[in-house]
């Protein structure tokens, strides 16, 4: 994904090109957008610090809907206004970016002034002008995701689906792997909470709430490790089963002539014949002159329509019912149009998948053989015998914190790493302690609907061997919690002796240097004021949940690559190998999708001996 920092060149890996598979993703900078009606007309033009070199004959045009495109011919670096004509799945061709202002300039004949949307909140009023021409500064402010710009003149509606991206380079992978990672702990939480024995055969009916949660599956199902190559595996090698059948067949093809056959030929007369000639005459003196023309024969046939690849049949039948279900379901509103697209592109997917040549003679299963062998043994039927048991359950869950997430095309990166790395602060504590974490504690069950109990409410606890882990615990002004001010931190480890460690997620950070940096340059200072406050407030927060909630150690957890501690005794630390079980200070530990390992060792050195809890 193109991104700040990116440096033009020909790397399949740069901000330049991204390889997806065997296809190479481009990105070239855009001159500027025009739309032209009988009555109105309209140009985006990216800020003025985007200045694309030409060289000529280089420029080119090119049609999105009603929309042309002006970009430069050759691929770009950094660009704050990209075209893509061969994005990846589920993003669009034009690319804006977060906290960019772009210039939008209107012209129209007759009638009043146009609307102005992004996406479906109404923006005319950030509008400037007089008489028939307009002035708007588009700008989508810490907004990442799926948009749409909209402009409505005189009843007729205009779109422009845009993507509007990160300025972090890497954003979008971070994304869907964070995505991905909480699917699959959520499908193997509510798994593990139920019986892997109990089988559910009816799914709630479709509500907003198992929408957006069967959404969640699904993307964790089509992912290219799961669902697709264990179907590809079943395909390669079906189950088949022979069969013995009795048939009849010409008197010259019969293979053996039994009791049955001839007790045939009495009771059907029709089959018989009366040659002109003596072919048979044993046979024939015994029936008057008769032979049958045809006799009941047994004959074995291999067959692929057997029980477990019935239950195939029938789980792909339901996928594509319920990707449809969800493709109607988030199409009715503009937010939901990107979950729509990734519904859309999944369902085409799996039909492919049902066309498959063996399903052809494969009947209807009418009884899930939840005790088939095949099912509980074979590869690739195994996994999706899982998948399906999977996919009864997840209709049957809510979350409601995380829903929200799902609600809006905006990816929010900091809320979904906040709720990422509380699983693997879980996973890392439950290492440490060689223990394992009760999905019960986070999950309540009524009247067969699964309540997931992690969110923002202060309330979501768990208990991993000796050690209690908290998310967002509130502790207030109280001598025993917080002598100060109430405070809540991201999450909190607190061990029987007392000892108390916390950590804050940090998505906006590359490095420790952004907040534990020591002195800037007065130009930093003058550039970078804002930022500069913003950065060291989250320095003062540290020390201040060390201080006020008396906690042996205070991390920040950030998608960066740099181990960083300071102790109290002033010695510093950049390899969590090298950490004391005594330690006490302040430090900054990289997690990102790609490597969980700074945060494990970190976790397992500190629990290991902790010390007392300081004074």
């Amino acid at each position: 994904m193109v991104g700040d920092g990116g440096t033009p060149n020909d790397d399949s890996g740069s901000p330049l090109r991204q390889r997806t598979g065997a296809v190479t993703v481009e990105y070239y900078s855009v001159v500027r957008l025009s739309l032209k009606t009988d009555d109105l007309t309209v140009e985006i033009t990216p800020p003025e610090s985007q200045d694309v070199p030409f060289l000529p004959g280089e420029e080119r045009n090119e049609a999105i809907g009603e929309w042309t495109v002006t970009y430069a011919g050759q691929p770009c670096g950094d660009t704050a206004l990209a075209f893509c004509p061969n994005p990846s799945p589920g993003l669009a061709k034009l690319q804006f970016r977060e906290q960019t202002t772009y210039d939008v300039w209107i012209e129209w004949d007759v009638g009043s002034p146009p609307q102005l949307y992004l996406g479906d909140q109404e923006r005319t009023r950030e509008a400037k002008g007089r008489e028939q021409n307009l002035y708007w500064p588009l700008n989508w402010g810490n907004y990442v995701g799926a948009s749409v710009v909209r402009i409505v003149h005189e009843r007729k509606g205009l779109r422009l689906p845009v993507e509007v991206r990160s300025r972090k380079i890497g954003y979008l992978d971070d994304y869907c792997n964070m995505l991905d990672d909480i699917s699959e702990r959520l499908a193997a939480l509510i798994f593990d909470y139920a019986s892997p024995t109990a089988v559910y055969t009816q799914r709630a009916a479709l509500d907003e709430h198992v929408a957006y949660l069967d959404y969640l599956f699904l993307r964790y199902l089509m992912d290219e490790k799961r669902l697709p190559p264990h179907f590809r595996l079943i395909a390669a090698n079906p189950h088949r089963t022979t069969e013995r059948e009795i048939v009849w067949t010409d008197l010259a093809l019969a293979r053996s002539l039994t009791p049955r056959s001839l007790q045939a030929v009495y009771a059907h007369a029709e089959h018989l014949t009366r040659p002109q000639r003596v072919v048979a005459p044993a046979l024939q003196s015994q029936l008057h002159g008769y032979v049958p023309r045809q006799l009941l024969d047994d004959r074995v046939v291999t067959t692929f329509d057997t029980a477990p690849n019935r239950f195939v049949k029938h789980f792909l039948g339901r996928l594509v019912l319920k990707l449809r279900e969800l493709e109607a379901c988030f199409s009715a509103s503009v937010r939901g149009e990107h979950l729509a697209g990734d519904c859309r592109r999944w369902r085409r997917s799996v039909e492919n998948l049902a066309r498959a040549h063996f399903l052809e003679e494969v009947g209807e299963m009418h009884v899930y053989p939840a005790g088939s062998q095949v099912l509980l043994k074979r590869e690739g039927y195994r996994q999706l015998n899982d998948y399906y048991r999977r996919f009864l359950l997840t209709g049957k869950v809510v979350w409601e914190g995380f829903e929200e997430l799902l609600k809006t095309p905006n990816k929010d990166l900091a809320t979904l790493y906040e709720y990422w790395c509380f699983f693997q602060l879980l996973d890392a504590v439950a290492a440490a302690l060689d223990a394992q974490v009760d999905p019960r504690q986070f999950i309540v069950e009524e009247r067969d609907i699964f309540q997931v109990r992690i969110d923002q409410s202060g309330k979501s606890r768990g208990q991993v061997g000796q050690a209690t882990v908290y998310y967002n615990r509130y502790f207030r002004h109280r001598v025993s919690e917080s002598y100060s001010v109430p405070l809540h931190p991201d999450y909190t480890v607190e061990l029987p002796g007392g000892q108390r460690f916390i950590f804050d997620a940090k998505y906006k950070y590359d490095n420790p240097g952004q907040f534990m940096s020591g002195d800037m340059s007065a130009e930093e200072e003058q550039d970078e004021e804002e930022r500069l406050v913003y950065k060291k407030g989250d320095l003062y927060k540290m020390h201040t949940y060390r201080d006020a909630l008396k906690a042996q150690a205070v991390f920040i957890l950030y998608p960066g690559n740099q181990f960083n501690t300071f102790g109290t005794d002033g010695q510093a630390y950049t390899d969590p190998k090298n950490l004391p079980s005594d330690f006490e200070g302040v430090g900054a530990i990289p997690l990102k999708p790609s490597n969980s390992r700074p945060l494990q060792d970190s976790v397992h050195y500190l629990l290991e001996r902790p010390c007392v809890t300081h004074e």
